[in-house]
């Protein structure tokens, strides 16, 4: 996996530019979700949805220089690699079973990390597609 990433930074080196200073310092992110949405190939249609138990994602070991994080959620840890533009994280990874996932991370003005996380699954023939949005802490 970690060969399939390095390929990808390769081809994209335009978006592979250096980490703004706010990054500095800054190892662990502990997320919590508040909503989402998703696409199901087999219907065609959109749904949005609150969390009710707002899940959460801690994302560890990030690594500016190096252009690597982990990403640790409800369905176990994957490497990621990150691609930084402008002070926003974009991180890329591959979970196990072979599905994308496309993180971004942005801190704003009110000091606060928002994020947003696209899934890309494949569940036998069925593409399923959802995103999930909230809020990360610094949590080094």
């Amino acid at each position: 996996m970690k060969y399939i990433l390095s390929i990808l930074l390769f081809l994209i080196p335009s978006l592979a530019i250096s980490a703004s200073q706010e990054w500095d310092g800054i190892k662990t992110l502990k997320c919590t979700f508040n909503n989402g949405a998703y696409l199901d190939g087999k219907d065609v249609k959109t749904t949005s949805r609150p969390f009710g138990d707002n899940p959460t994602l801690v994302i560890d070991s990030i690594n500016i220089k190096n252009k690597t994080a982990r990403a640790i959620g409800n369905a176990g840890a994957d490497d990621m690699v990150i691609l930084d533009a402008d002070g926003m994280l974009t991180l890329i990874g591959r979970t196990v079973s072979g599905n994308l996932i496309f993180t971004g991370i942005t801190k704003e003005d009110d000091g606060k990390f928002y994020i947003v996380t696209s899934r890309h699954m494949l569940l036998g023939k069925e593409p399923i597609f959802s995103q999930s949005y909230g809020i990360c802490e610094v949590f080094n």
